[in-house]
């Protein structure tokens, strides 16, 4: 016998799919703001660094999306952010996630208000 639990659940399952998407979407558009702050406020004499710094794919755990955003394969990309003993620290990462977390949030609760 199959009950209204048994019909509904491919509906739910396809409407928490469609839903996934959209929060997926804006997580990483509000990520996004803060990669374009990173890459104005980084110092460039190559433009390598500021090609690497990216937001990677967006991560799905129990109740929860978030993207990581960071620099890859790029060695010196700590001792510019962080400094060493010949560097003062030039935190384009950092101080661009500060600067820019209000305005990320808004964008992504914003996406999700037009959405859902």
């Amino acid at each position: 016998m199959i009950g209204v639990t048994d019909m509904a659940t491919p509906r739910l399952i396809e409407k928490k799919s469609s839903v996934t998407k959209i929060a997926e979407a804006a997580v990483k558009a509000g990520a996004l703001i803060i990669v374009n702050a990173a890459k104005e406020e980084v110092p460039v004499l190559t433009g390598t660094l500021r090609a690497g710094i990216h937001a990677e794919n967006v991560d799905r755990k129990l109740n929860e999306i978030s993207a990581r955003i960071g620099v890859s394969k790029i060695v010196y990309a700590r001792a510019i952010e962080y400094g060493h003993s010949k560097r003062k620290p030039k935190g384009y990462l950092r101080v661009s996630l500060y600067a820019k977390q209000d305005e990320a949030t808004r964008e992504i609760r914003d996406i999700l208000k037009a959405k859902l």
